[in-house]
């Protein structure tokens, strides 16, 4: 596996976070963008950077890879600005929570949030973007 598979299935276990987006094959855990016949509320995920740093020492050098993640939650039409951020606050619990199963996770941290706010009536969405360092 990898740090994309661990983030997946740690944000697919998540106990809060499943209760607002589903669980097992129903989960509404999207990969790059929202599809077209989507249920809401859903939370959509990308790599959308990733850092290296390279260290020298003994022996070959080693790259250090520290990915940055982008977690776009959204909710219904019918919701307002408060139901994305609590789908945002879970997903952060998620992220907090991680231990990672087949990479050793060092550390990880929340870099940016965003929030769109739109009247009701309209889908509502915040942004988490979060990057982690990872052996």
């Amino acid at each position: 596996m990898t740090i994309d598979a661990d983030i997946v299935s740690s944000l697919g276990a998540h106990a809060g976070l499943s209760a607002l987006i589903g669980s097992g094959g129903s989960q509404r855990l999207y990969p790059g963008r929202v599809p077209e016949d989507a249920t809401y509320p859903c939370v959509v995920y990308q790599r959308v950077a990733t850092d290296y740093e390279q260290t020298m020492g003994t022996g070959e050098p080693v790259v250090d890879e520290r990915p940055v993640f982008q977690f776009s939650c959204y909710t219904s039409d019918r919701d307002t600005p408060l139901a994305a951020q609590s789908i945002a606050a879970q997903v952060q619990a998620a992220v907090l929570a991680m231990v990672g199963s087949s990479v050793q996770v060092f550390s990880r941290q929340i870099i940016a949030r965003r929030d769109f706010p739109e009247p009701v009536g309209q889908r509502q969405r915040v942004d988490l973007d979060v990057m982690w360092v990872h052996s």
